[in-house]
């Protein structure tokens, strides 16, 4: 079972990405949060296997993604958004982040793109 801490500020679609979770039969909600306060503590203790964090546009995900790295914490990070932008995905390449998915795509290509890096591949979704 791949374990997963969810990252995501705003509430409505924090809900549709934690039941989109639940519905994989692989995936395991370990924890969540709206804010970025103690999440990497939080991700310390609970050990998660993924992150998924939302792109905001304070950009805090890659200041998480650099904390974990720096702590050696095993968890990886997926990071998702609304922008197909060369230079955000060359940062998150840059920050250690493991996978870049557009929110535009499918539902089962966040499934593809967990499943990818918990393999020890990088997953980076192209443009639509």
């Amino acid at each position: 079972m791949t374990t997963v801490f969810l990252l995501e500020d705003h509430q409505l679609a924090r809900r549709g990405l934690k039941l989109l979770i639940e519905t994989e039969g692989d995936l395991e909600l370990v924890g969540e949060s709206g804010h970025y306060a103690n999440v990497v503590d939080d991700i310390a203790s609970l050990k998660p296997d993924i992150l998924i964090a939302d792109l905001s546009s304070s950009g805090r995900e890659f200041d998480v993604s650099r904390q974990i790295n720096d702590r050696r914490l095993s968890t990886q990070v997926v990071m998702l958004s609304m922008y197909a932008d060369d230079q955000l995905i060359q940062q998150a390449i840059d920050t250690g982040i493991a996978a870049f998915v557009l929110k535009e795509v499918g539902a089962s290509e966040l499934g593809t793109a967990i499943r990818s890096v918990i393999a020890g591949k990088s997953y980076y979704c192209a443009k639509q």
